[in-house]
């Protein structure tokens, strides 16, 4: 089991690709922009507003936005952060791991995160989040191309603007490994890509799940001692 997760901006209206309103009707699962899935199920909310009630609010946000040339934003630009969080089915911690997902997902986005849902209708569950930048504020939440602009803004190459992008994109999926799929067993990629064998994979999974379970099995045992750290009558902890 291996770690996936995965971030992208979306406009109201893109030169190519999907729209906000198409990623919003498909993870709402509008007749029409779900064919992928066979039997379609409503997601669940777990946290703030619809996809649709945040794809609004991105709209707003960049009606009433600029450009760095103090244009307006074009319609074509980025307007909404959306992401994919998924868990492997044959995963015993699901909804553990969907709350440390969610609880993650709220300290790293803060006051700009506008929704998460989940879906348990394709092959693995997962989460869908959605981000929009505040009014009056420029949009930075993409980390990978925020580095790409800054090195841009610093006139450096194209070669360089594509590594920033590369680097803070893998400081990302570092970050949530650390703090949230390492301690569900999960690895921080897939096998293929590094070329592991069989064995080596395998053997890779064991030492995970044992870390993880040793993880775990200290969490129960702090939370534990602090339930027992209670004050009684005379004001002493017993």
């Amino acid at each position: 089991m291996y770690q996936f997760a995965h971030i992208e901006t979306y406009a109201r209206q893109p030169k190519s690709g999907r729209s906000i309103s198409d990623i919003v009707a498909e993870a709402e699962r509008k007749s029409g922009y779900c064919a992928h899935v066979t039997e379609p199920m409503p997601p669940v909310l777990l946290y703030g507003r619809t996809p649709s009630e945040a794809a609004e609010k991105a709209t707003a946000w960049a009606d009433a936005s600029k450009d760095p040339t103090g244009r307006k934003i074009r319609k074509d630009g980025i307007c909404l952060l959306a992401g994919v969080i998924t868990y492997p089915r044959e995963g015993q911690a699901w909804d553990r791991f969907k709350t440390a997902v969610v609880d993650w997902l709220k300290k790293e986005y803060g006051d700009h995160l506008e929704s998460i849902i989940e879906h348990q209708d394709e092959e693995h569950p997962h989460l869908h989040f959605y981000a929009v930048p505040q009014i009056g504020q420029p949009f930075t939440l993409h980390v990978g191309r925020a580095a790409s602009d800054a090195a841009k803004r610093e006139k450096k190459s194209k070669g360089e603007q594509r590594k920033a992008f590369a680097d803070a994109m893998r400081k990302w999926q570092d970050k949530l490994f650390c703090d949230v799929s390492c301690r569900f067993g999960l690895a921080r990629s897939g096998p293929r890509r590094r070329r592991l064998t069989r064995s080596e994979w395998r053997a890779e999974q064991a030492t995970l799940a044992a870390t993880a379970a040793a993880t775990q099995a200290k969490a129960r045992k702090y939370s534990q001692e602090e339930k027992e750290h209670v004050f009684d009558v005379t004001g002493q902890i017993r």
